[in-house]
């Protein structure tokens, strides 16, 4: 049997309802019209760029002021390659309104005013979602088996984030030394 490539057929617009701040149950949700993109069109919009890279700056580890080692995190790349999606697949906002009253209304507009939460819920979707139907996209869910009954607690713990243009530095410990080596 030849291959078939399941989803909706690229190019086709559905809406979209966030799920970020309780929107499914506002009486008036954030609805957003996206546009299908062809399996080339995620690759294009993926680029070559890295979405996030995790360094020990200068090949050396830094420490903060209790001698934890910190891990900075680059998000910039995930941020733009964030708003490429946004603006070339949302067709249409409906009622979204920016800081000092102004109505978000396309993909340009969410992508420069949109709420960090509700612009990563919609990637997601249009990346991620949008490859399979609804019947498979549940299916594929169920039969996942990713998500344990229970989860052990991780040895690490993030203390503290400070952020500094597109650069996240969070201290962590109980980091192993190995990692390091």
């Amino acid at each position: 049997m030849a291959r078939k490539i399941s989803g909706y057929r690229p190019g086709s617009v559905r809406e979209y309802i966030p799920r970020a701040y309780g929107n499914r149950a506002d009486p008036e949700p954030v609805a957003i019209d996206i546009r299908y993109p062809s399996e080339g069109d995620k690759r294009e919009m993926q680029g070559d760029d890295e979405v996030a890279r995790f360094s020990i700056a200068d090949g050396k580890v830094r420490v903060d002021d209790t001698g934890s080692p910190m891990i900075e995190v680059d998000v910039g790349p995930m941020t733009k390659r964030n708003h490429r999606v946004v603006e070339r697949c949302v067709v249409a906002v409906r009622n979204y309104t920016a800081a000092g009253g102004e109505p978000i209304t396309n993909g340009r507009e969410l992508a420069a005013h949109g709420e960090l939460e509700i612009i990563t819920e919609v990637v997601r979707e249009i990346m991620e979602s949008l490859s399979l139907t609804e019947s498979e996209a549940k299916k594929s869910a169920a039969s996942s088996g990713s998500t344990p009954a229970g989860t052990q607690a991780s040895s690490g713990v993030a203390e503290s984030v400070s952020e500094t243009g597109s650069r996240l530095i969070e201290t962590v410990e109980a980091v192993p030394a190995t990692l390091f080596m």
